[in-house]
């Protein structure tokens, strides 16, 4: 007799445990312990996917510059287009931090690797935190020159957000163009404060723009 094992859902083991319970199998069904979803994450940089997810492939940890208290927790960079990516294309570049105590005037930096460039227009961008009242605040701003966005704190962390000036869930949602200096790369790469992150590219950037549905791959 062989037993055929199949992914079941969340919902499916929790109807499956409670009639096992009734029948005596399992004694205290509320102390189940279920597996984490299979989405789940340890906050490491994720394997490239073809959804749109985190392109980050690898990481490779050089010398913090940030100051003032401020640590970087976590960086995802996605693509608006799965894996598929063309000149012009953008890259969204969301950077999660925290810290304890932070300053006014603490900052941390984020440069643009061959092939990425700061979008044409861009002036600055909120960066932001999460008060004790569960509320976003913003507590700075992040402006950009020569391929690096500088993002700094530039309000009393502590007024804005409550408490001892300590941030608990801190980011920033930036974006980068690709140049034509990218056609052809699978890869490029991002800095976030020393650490540099290699960004998977698909199969190669293509020379002109991709929408939805244009079938140019």
């Amino acid at each position: 007799m062989s037993i055929v094992t199949t992914k079941r859902s969340a919902l499916t083991k929790a109807v499956t445990i409670f009639a096992l319970a009734g029948m005596g199998v399992i004694a205290h069904p509320a102390t189940a312990t279920f597996a984490a979803p299979d989405n789940a994450t340890d906050g490491a940089p994720a394997a490239a996917t073809a959804d749109g997810g985190n392109r980050i492939i690898a990481s490779d940890p050089g010398t913090s510059t940030a100051t003032g208290g401020i640590k970087i927790t976590n960086t995802n960079v996605s693509g608006r287009y799965g894996d598929k990516f063309s000149v012009n294309a953008t890259l969204d570049i969301k950077v999660n931090y925290e810290g304890d105590k932070v300053e006014k005037g603490a900052t941390f930096s984020v440069g643009l690797g061959d092939g990425l460039q700061i979008p044409s227009g861009f002036n600055s961008v909120a960066l932001k935190a999460t008060a004790l009242d569960g509320s976003e605040k913003t507590i700075g701003q992040c402006v950009a020159a020569n391929g690096t966005f500088t993002c700094t704190v530039t309000e009393n962390v502590a007024e804005v957000l409550g408490g001892n000036g300590s941030i608990k869930n801190g980011f920033v949602k930036l974006e980068a163009t690709l140049t034509k200096a990218s056609i052809g790369k699978t890869t490029t790469d991002v800095v976030v404060d020393g650490t540099k992150h290699t960004v998977s590219l698909g199969k190669g950037v293509v020379g002109e723009e991709v929408t939805p549905g244009d079938h140019k791959f």
